[in-house]
């Protein structure tokens, strides 16, 4: 159980697969990803500048607002593959979020200048241990993070659970070796956990592994996705948000581009258009 590090690199010499596989998963990161959100803000900003003033009023608007977003969206819809890996993946993260809650936290930070914020802010001994080792391990303190996870307990199977999680997270962060027998073990023996849990971490693990060796790390996630059933409404939105978010964000900045012209034309002509 972890939070990814932003920047995804290991104190080792390969990546950490945790960062890869949620790269991977949402099309975070990489060329790809400059290039659309380039797309995405350069897009309607070029066709206002080619329209403006050549087109009828409504011609310049339908230009500038639709056909950078269609083409982005267009591209999300290709990468349809990845939509059910992507599914499995939410509701991992979704499980985690809420878990967090139940013990006092909102986010756990996402990055090595988030973390060193939130530890000043939080002491040893202020918020639950294994949260704290999350963000060691975030903010690149592993030695510290491992002393953290040591003192955690075993008592119960939750206990286990989060003990065998974090010391597979240590373990992709230092560049250790993935071998997920352990907290697999954990997994399948949580009588707290429902099925459909279970199946979802366990996936994580096999992609985490899978990614560790070479490998895709996708399959892994797609396959339990027949065995979790629909998905909430709040985990549906967040998946939507992230496939179609260069879309969304050129549709944003389209409006942005139009009203921007359009104040500007009232204020110069005099004309009240609002």
């Amino acid at each position: 159980m972890t939070a990814a590090r932003a920047d995804g690199n290991r104190v080792g010499a390969r990546p950490n697969p945790m960062v890869v596989l949620a790269q991977r998963t949402f099309g975070l990161g990489g060329l790809e990803t400059s290039l659309q959100l380039i797309a995405a803000v350069a897009g309607p900003i070029v066709l206002a500048l080619v329209c403006w003033g050549r087109l009828p009023g409504l011609l310049t608007a339908a230009a500038i607002l639709v056909p950078t977003p269609v083409a982005l969206a267009t591209l999300a819809l290709r990468g349809r593959r990845r939509w059910p890996a992507q599914e499995v993946a939410a509701l991992f993260d979704d499980s985690l979020h809420r878990e967090w809650l139940a013990d006092g936290i909102e986010k756990i930070p996402r990055n090595p200048a988030e973390a060193g914020t939130w530890l000043a802010a939080h002491p040893d001994g202020t918020v639950a241990t294994y949260l704290r080792a999350n963000v060691l391990l975030v903010s690149g303190s592993l030695e510290e993070a491992r002393a953290a996870i040591a003192q955690l307990p075993v008592t119960s199977a939750r206990d286990r659970r989060i003990r065998t999680g974090l010391e597979l997270a240590a373990n992709a962060y230092q560049g250790l070796p993935i071998d997920t027998t352990a907290a697999n073990a954990v997994l399948r023996a949580d009588p707290d956990l429902p099925p459909a849990q279970i199946a979802v971490r366990l996936a994580y693990n096999s992609a985490v592994a899978s990614i560790d060796r070479g490998g895709d790390g996708l399959a892994e996630l797609a396959a339990a996705r027949s065995q979790i059933g629909l998905l909430s409404s709040v985990v549906r939105r967040r998946v939507a948000l992230l496939r179609f978010r260069f879309a969304l964000i050129s549709a944003l900045v389209g409006a942005w581009v139009l009203v921007s012209l359009v104040v500007a034309l009232s204020t110069s002509s005099g004309v009240v258009w609002f």
